[in-house]
This record gives C-alpha cells, sequence and structure tokens, in this order.
C-alpha cells in the first residue's frame, strides 16, 4: 500500500504541476519563488543539449525578466512536448500503482479509480 501510495501521490503531484503551465500568472510566480518545479527539471534534465542546459541554467541563476523568461520557457516546453511528456510519466506512475493493486490480498476494487489520470 506504501508504494501504491507514493505512485499515485507522484502521478498526482505531476499533474498538478502541470496545471501550473496553462496558468500564466502560476506560472510566473512559480519561476519568480525559484521552486523545484517538474516541468522544469524534466526540461533542463531530459530535454535540452548541454549547451542549452548550460545557458538556461544561468539565465535562470541570474535577476531574470519575468516576462522573457517566461516567453522563452514556454516556448522550449512547446518545441519538446512538455506536457505530453509528463502526462505520459504520470500514466507511467499509475500503472505501476495498478500494478501494486494487482498484487494485493484483498478485494482493491474501491481503490482502481485512483489509478486513473481523469481522477487525479
Amino acid at each position: 500500500m506504501f508504494a501504491f501510495g507514493e505512485y499515485v501521490g507522484m502521478a498526482a503531484q505531476l499533474k498538478a504541476e502541470l496545471d501550473v503551465i496553462d496558468d500564466e500568472k502560476r506560472f510566473q510566480q512559480t519561476l519568480k519563488d525559484q521552486e523545484l518545479w517538474a516541468p522544469l527539471c524534466f526540461l533542463l534534465h531530459e530535454c535540452l543539449t548541454e549547451s542549452e542546459l548550460s545557458e538556461m541554467s544561468e539565465k535562470l541563476q541570474e535577476d531574470f525578466e519575468l516576462e522573457e523568461i517566461t516567453r522563452v520557457l514556454r516556448v522550449l516546453f512547446n518545441k519538446h512536448n512538455l506536457q505530453e511528456k509528463l502526462e505520459a510519466e504520470a500514466m507511467r506512475e499509475l500503472e505501476k500503482a495498478t500494478e501494486c493493486l494487482s498484487q494485493l490480498e484483498m478485494n482493491s476494487d474501491p481503490l482502481q479509480p485512483l489509478t486513473l489520470y481523469s481522477m487525479l
């Protein structure tokens, strides 16, 4: 059950962080607060080349112009299909949660809806 909770929790966190992408105010506040944010982390560490990573890391560590960096990141998020990639990652987490349920020695039917992306 612990692993099930971890997987569902990770999927829910990814979905919540993806919702920020579509909300301009929250997007900018997340950047301004320099929060650890899955879409940005995924972009930096999974999508960018070494030189792009270095350049973007430098920009993010300086006093950046919020609207400009938001615009740049939106372009990069779209270019690298970040929304789709993170949704797929959330779905993989839910598949792992489903697998955990299948290993339980109890009726897990009431918990099955928690493994649906639409329920997050």
